[in-house]
């Protein structure tokens, strides 16, 4: 008997944890869940905080409108927009963020975290991309 009760204390044991996963398997079937999968953005908005960084700027840039080039022929419903935040720049980067089409905040905050937040902060789209000055990117990235 005492085994009977050790065998039925075990499967309880093990069964509790998956009984979440079997009630929302059951109250939510396969084709309501793959609806919600495909969830796309309506606005993505891809954020550059910059230091002083003019050469590395136009290099990402340029793999940024790639990227969206490309993006934009599987998503074309999707808005793309881009943002760089210049922290206490003294170089000439501001006129080559809008030579590229990107819009342009200045901060003063002598830091890179406090630049990110700021931007995060003050973006509305619905997915936000952060992305550091000198990275390139492959045209098939978004």
């Amino acid at each position: 008997m005492l085994t009977f009760l050790c065998f039925l204390t075990l499967m309880a044991a093990l069964a509790l944890p998956h009984l979440p996963l079997l009630l929302c398997r059951i109250l939510f079937p396969y084709q309501k869940r793959k609806q919600r999968d495909h969830f796309l953005p309506c606005q993505i908005e891809i954020l550059v905080p910059c230091h002083n960084e003019e050469g590395k700027l136009e290099q990402t840039l340029d793999g940024v409108h790639d990227a969206i080039a490309s993006c934009r022929k599987l998503f074309p419903q999707v808005s793309y927009g881009i943002r760089v935040g210049l922290d206490s720049c003294t170089d000439g980067i501001e006129a080559s963020a809008l030579g590229r089409q990107a819009q342009v905040e200045r901060y003063s905050f002598h830091s890179k975290w406090d630049t990110i937040n700021a931007l995060i902060l003050s973006s509305a789209a619905d997915w936000v991309v952060l992305v550091d000055c000198g990275i390139l990117w492959r045209k098939d990235l978004l």
